[in-house]
């Protein structure tokens, strides 16, 4: 039996016409010792179907009423096998080639807890809309700037749940809290997540509880205001991403483009 290296959660809710893509960035990434863990939270649409279609794939499943996504990363965790660990939710994905860069950093890189990177913008039918480019994580002199979907870390380096009282800001509760524990940061110059954009996700349905989760977290971790201040951009690697990432980036984002164009 090959040992798990990478264990991966997916939170899951009633995002079935998301969540088959989802899962085949997860499982099309092509690397050995892979846990594929995920915890719906007993959804009325297709996306049971859509586990059942892919269960010898997925290692762990269940479907059953949570007390949300908070709760339900916190129930995969406790499935986890892996050296390492990444959640997405289930509407984005991982971008290819993605969980092998993260497992090549790991590996030569023992210093390092967690890794994250920049990351793709998605629109409702997966065109590529947009890109960000990230920038090291310095929570005192910048905002919160960790994207889940392009967050890794190592099984060790923090052994607290999600704090399940949060809706929005968990993640940025979470990484502050690995981050105040000492743990080290990484940042990959390079697409390792796609964030889909749509009028059903939550940063567009919970911008208040959003606005209000990160300032309380914020101040709660750093003492300041710091979380409205952006990195300073890199437009020379904004744009160069056109030149260096041709195949992920620039073709599907020019179709996007010119479909608008000639709509």
């Amino acid at each position: 039996m090959k040992k798990t290296e990478i264990s991966i959660v997916i939170p899951s809710y009633n995002q079935g016409k998301y969540i088959e893509e989802t899962l085949l960035s997860v499982l099309n990434q092509g690397i050995e010792g892979l846990q594929l863990i995920v915890m719906d939270g007993g959804s009325t649409d297709e996306t049971v179907s859509i586990l059942e279609k892919y269960s010898d794939r997925i290692d762990v499943w269940v479907s059953e009423k949570d007390r949300g996504q908070t709760d339900a990363i916190n129930k995969g965790m406790k499935h986890v096998k892996g050296d390492i660990i990444g959640w997405i939710n289930s509407d984005d994905v991982y971008i290819p080639g993605a969980l092998r860069k993260v497992m090549d950093v790991f590996r030569s890189r023992p210093e390092v807890d967690v890794i994250h990177g920049d990351r793709l913008l998605l629109d409702a039918e997966s065109h590529v809309v947009g890109w960000a480019c990230g920038s090291p994580f310095q929570p005192h002199q910048y905002g919160f700037n960790v994207n889940s979907e392009t967050a890794f870390w190592r099984t060790g380096a923090l052994a607290e749940p999600l704090d399940t009282s949060l809706r929005f800001a968990m993640d940025l509760d979470w990484f502050s809290r690995l981050y105040a524990s000492g743990a080290k940061f990484h940042f990959v110059p390079d697409f390792l997540g796609g964030f889909r954009c749509h009028a059903e996700n939550k940063s567009s349905t919970m911008q208040d509880v959003a606005h209000e989760e990160t300032a309380l977290c914020w101040g709660k971790h750093f003492g300041n205001e710091k979380w409205r201040v952006a990195p300073p951009g890199n437009r020379a690697r904004f744009y160069g991403r056109l030149l260096t990432r041709p195949l992920v980036l620039t073709a599907p984002y020019a179709r996007h483009r010119f479909a608008r164009i000639f709509r």
